[in-house]
Parts: C-alpha cells; structure tokens; sequence
C-alpha cells in the first residue's frame, strides 16, 4: 500500500521566499531596478564588444576617477573612415538596446540593437554607438539612465544631458578625430531631436559632413528651425514607422519636416518563425525595419552630400510657400518630396 509522506510542520526547519533586496532589486517610482546595471546591458555591452568587435571609449575623453565618463562604442577604423554611421536609441535605453523591456519579456532579439549592427558591419560599414540617456554615475562607478536617479549619482560633466552628449561627441569625435565626409544619423523616438539640434547649431559644419538621417518613429518636431535646416531635413531624410494597414502610403510629415514612410508589418516579417508571430507586437521597430534602415544608409551614401545652392534654392522654396499658405515657420507644409523614391 502506498502511504503519502507528510512533511511534519513541527519540524524546526523553517522556509522563506527571499525578499526583493535579497535577490538584488530594490522598487522605486519607475518599478523594479537592479541597483547595479541590468544583466540585460551587461549581457548587451559584453556581445557588441566581444562578437561584433567594437572598441569602447569615455566621454569627455579627459574622464578621470574624479570626472567619470559616459561609454560610447565604435568600429576598430570608425575614426578613419570616409563613411560613417552614427547610431543613437530611445530615451531611457542603454547602449545597443532599442528597448530593455521588450529583451526582458520577449527575447534578446526582439529589443536589442546587434541585429542592425551586424548588418551594417556585414555590408562594411563603420559606426559609433552613441549613449545619450546615461548621464550620471552611480556609487559604483557604473554610468545610468534616469531611471536609476539617485541623489548620490555624479552627472558626467559635458555629456549631462542627451543634448549635450550629442553636442560633445560631435564637437570632440566627429569634428576634432573624424575623417569621415559622409554621415549618416540612425535615431530612435527622441535622439531625433539630437540630430535638429547639431542640424541648426552647426549648420555649416553639419551640412558639409552628413548626408542622410533616418528617424525611427521619431518624436522630434520643427518648431525654431531655419528655413535653411527644413530644407536640409526635407531633403536629406525620412522617418520610419511600422503600419498594419496595407493600404498606408508615405506622405511628407509637416510635424517632422521629412517624408514619413510606413512600413508594413506584416510583409516585413513574412518570413517570421511562430516565436516572431507571438511575440511582433513588442519587438521594437529597430528590429523589424532593420533591413530598410541598411537601405536608407545605402541610399544617403549613394546620393552624397547636398550642394548649398540646392539647399538656399529648397529653402526660398519653402519660404515661399509659407508666405502663400500664411503660415509660421513653425508649422510648415510641403507637398511630398520627390527626390526620395522609397520601395519597401
């Protein structure tokens, strides 16, 4: 006969579930953190450096144990090429995350950036990995996100800010070390206002350097730029957007000041497996445009830099059309671009 064994609740041996701290988490405002970085980046830094063979540096470069430095990540001949790529993600991520919460949930490819990085190294070219959303240092001597705001943290001087790192990456990287004279700009949601803020800070630097910029759902707006950097940004770019709808055509956006082009969701993924069918909702757009994102990058390169004459021609353009439509120039409206012919 079999007999059920019992475990005697008068034993003196006593079980308990570990608390949040005991297994390393503590709760705050914005949910549950880690107090050292996640196991996501240090997972996500340890692949971009080991299998993709990218070279870490800190900014400012003169960091110090007293000044401690923000990471930003490149190519072995980043510094050296005449083609450049410069790559910055959404506000709150890490380096080489698209979206830490979509790794977490859903799989390491469906928010992490490696997938277009290896693409892009597959097709040859060199890029730096930008880090705008970590600008202090914790007690540990790691640089965080906002997210991880703590009083005791130490802002990293001149890269405290998205605007100011992307203000000192191009000033001391790209100005001062680069060879490159063709950049192309990949941003995500708000680093596209890093990329308006160089546009219309440096202008002349700016135009005589980088010849495309791909926005990827991008939330930045028009509002105080230059006629001149409109027409710069209407001819020199686009904003990617994942659709559902198979009738959604491209369409130049007033609020962006570039075309916006939907990519359909489900013919980019025709070829997903039944993890990708569970889990397309929650992968980030990086993931699942990456391919057209390469195209973009080729296309910038191909069609080079903009001359000035057709940039002050564009812009009296766009002057005009403001005057006709009485608008500001804060609000501008453009019929669509032909100079981009866009096949997804």
């Amino acid at each position: 006969m079999f007999v059920r064994r019992v475990k005697n609740l008068n034993s003196n041996t006593k079980t308990s579930i570990p608390t949040i701290e005991e297994l390393g988490y503590e709760l705050t405002s914005h949910g549950l953190r880690h107090p050292q970085r996640a196991a996501i980046s240090k997972k996500t830094i340890q692949i971009i450096k080991n299998r993709l063979g990218l070279l870490e540096c800190k900014i400012p470069f003169k960091n110090s144990k007293i000044y401690p430095g923000c990471p930003i990540f490149h190519t072995k001949n980043a510094f050296e090429s005449k083609k450049l790529v410069l790559i910055a993600t959404g506000v709150n991520s890490g380096p080489g995350l698209w979206e830490p919460s979509s790794v977490a949930k859903y799989g390491f490819e469906n928010g992490s950036i490696i997938l277009l990085l290896e693409k892009l190294i597959s097709n040859g070219y060199d890029f730096i990995l930008l880090n705008p959303n970590e600008n202090s240092i914790d007690q540990n001597g790691v640089s965080v996100t906002s997210h991880s705001y703590n009083r005791n943290n130490k802002t990293i001087i001149e890269s405290n800010s998205p605007e100011s790192h992307f203000d000192y990456v191009w000033l001391n990287a790209i100005i001062k070390k680069s060879k490159a004279d063709n950049i192309v700009f990949i941003t995500s949601e708000y680093c596209g206002f890093g990329v308006l803020d160089l546009l219309n800070n440096h202008y002349d630097d700016f135009c005589s350097r980088v010849c495309g910029a791909v926005f990827l759902e991008s939330s930045h707006t028009t509002f105080g730029l230059t006629p001149e950097s409109l027409a710069w940004l209407k001819l020199c770019s686009v904003n990617l957007k994942r659709s559902s709808r198979a009738d959604d055509t491209s369409k130049f956006d007033s609020s962006l000041g570039c075309m916006s082009y939907p990519i359909n969701i489900a013919q980019s993924e025709s070829n997903a497996t039944d993890h990708d069918v569970e889990t397309k909702g929650f992968r980030h757009v990086g993931v699942i445009l990456s391919s057209e994102i390469v195209k973009f990058v080729e296309s910038s390169f191909e069609k080079g830099l903009v001359g000035q004459e057709v940039l002050m021609e564009t812009a009296e353009e766009i002057l005009l059309e403001l005057e006709i439509s009485n608008l500001s120039i804060n609000e501008p409206v453009y019929e669509n671009n032909p100079e981009w012919s866009w096949e997804t």
